[in-house]
């Protein structure tokens, strides 16, 4: 029996030269939230607001936004706006609007016991936020929570520390295939 096997070949154009990259404009994938932040200890504390690039906000949110919500974010009022929450699947009230005071975009109200509490949200994790224009809410989700993945150690005290586990762990193998029925004062006499 003969095994055929399917190659495909991209074959470049005679117009392009072989030091350009072939780009197929084929992504895996593209992160759907305009307003990426990494949470600050000004977003988490006593003050009770998430404070947005402004920048981005202006691009992605503000020029999406009809006259009217525009001009009520940008008032001392702020616009009242439903925040769905994908992760949990639940919607909020909070306000948006415009610090006139510094020019920044910031959600008040019950942004802290509403997301900071109740996702238990800490210094350093990434939300993402989307301005939805057809149901004109937003959309947030928590996109990363570093501290569930800690890096390992590198410090000289905790590499020395995981050697000894190592070495301790390789004397009990040791033990346990040679006297099976050691006792734990056998163990610790190993050090």
């Amino acid at each position: 029996m003969v095994k055929t096997s399917k190659e495909i070949v991209l074959v470049r154009p005679s117009c392009v030269t072989k030091q350009e990259p072939l780009d197929l404009g084929l992504h895996l994938y593209k992160n759907p939230y305009t307003i990426v932040k990494n949470l600050m200890m000004s977003d988490l504390n006593e003050n009770h607001r998430l404070m947005l690039p402004t920048k981005e906000t202006n691009k992605h949110i503000l020029r999406l936004m009809n006259a009217y919500d525009e001009a009520m974010v940008k008032s001392g009022q702020g616009l009242k706006v439903v925040v769905k929450d994908l992760d949990k699947s639940t919607e909020h009230t909070l306000i948006f609007k415009q610090w006139k005071s510094s020019g920044s975009y910031v959600f008040v109200l019950n942004w802290n016991r509403d997301f900071v509490v109740r996702r238990n949200l800490k210094i350093g994790d990434r939300i993402g936020m989307l301005w939805d224009t057809e149901t004109h809410c937003f959309y947030f989700a928590v996109l990363h929570k570093p501290y569930l993945c800690p890096p390992l150690p590198t410090h000289k005290s905790y590499l020395r520390l995981h050697r000894r586990v190592l070495k301790l762990g390789s004397k009990l193998y040791t033990l346990y295939t040679n006297k099976p029925n050691a006792t734990p004062q056998q163990v610790l006499r190993l050090r």
